[in-house]
């Protein structure tokens, strides 16, 4: 004699999990992208990878927010039958510049021109080495023309990437460069009494040979020496003037000896 009470016809208890991101262009995933059905008691493991320029911000379950990367979630009876979501957020990654170069160099701008990912930069510049007290220029592209600067100075520079407004990249390594005298109106006299060579540019064809300052000028004073520490050389020397902003009409005097 046997009795049945019951007869249940069970199946096996799942749910949906659909995986995305909110741009592929950024990063992938693993599993890929798509709808996957889980039994309840699987654990289900997906890894986001952000691809290079990018960071991965976190996972989006449903509403609820996860940094934990990987993503880990073990499915439950609560979870039978139901349909799951996780998106993974990647963004711009913070990244710092890289590659600073100033080219352009006049006696008061310079353009400096980076390689960087961002949309929002800050280019700090003047002659100390502390971005942070420095003036500073704004740009949302990867150059930026600095104006009004001072002849024959040296400047320093450093860029930084402006990701949000809680969030920058440090500052890049330091780029130096000094810019040239500006054009000097004439009439122009130059006596070597107090001279320094600053906007004068000078060349020579061999290392024996020199530049210097010697007693004997035609005033009495101080004249500008052309030499060589070899007395039989042939070599050639330049003393080249400063910039002068128009010299129409105009003439050049000077006075010079061979000793």
């Amino acid at each position: 004699r046997a009795w049945i009470d019951q007869v249940r016809i069970l199946r096996n208890l799942y749910a949906d999990v659909t995986i995305a991101a909110n741009d592929t262009t950024m990063g992938s995933l693993n599993p890929a992208a798509g709808t996957y059905r889980y039994n309840v008691g699987e654990t289900v493991t997906i890894t986001a990878t952000p691809n290079a320029g990018y960071q991965f911000l976190n996972w989006n379950v449903d509403g609820v927010n996860s940094t934990t990367n990987p993503f880990t979630m073990v499915l439950t009876d609560n979870n039978a039958f139901q349909q799951i979501n996780v998106t993974a957020y990647f963004d711009l990654d913070c990244a710092t510049p890289a590659g600073v170069a100033v080219s352009n160099v006049t006696d008061n701008s310079a353009l400096v021109s980076w390689i960087g990912n961002g949309n929002n930069y800050i280019v700090a510049y003047g002659e100390g080495t502390n971005p942070d007290s420095m003036a500073t220029v704004s740009a949302t592209t990867t150059s930026v023309e600095l104006t009004g600067l001072n002849a024959t100075t040296t400047y320093h520079v450093f860029v930084k990437t402006i990701c949000s407004a809680t969030e920058s990249s440090n500052w890049s390594a330091m780029v130096t460069f000094s810019t040239p005298c500006s054009n000097i109106d004439i009439p122009f006299v130059e006596n070597f009494e107090t001279f320094t060579g600053s906007c004068w540019d000078f060349y020579m064809t061999n290392s024996n040979s020199y530049f210097a300052l010697a007693e004997g000028g035609s005033d009495g004073g101080y004249s500008l020496q052309f030499d060589s520490w070899d007395a039989n050389t042939t070599d050639l020397l330049f003393a080249v003037l400063p910039r002068f902003d128009s010299i129409n009409n105009g003439f050049i005097t000077f006075m010079a000896k061979n000793n």
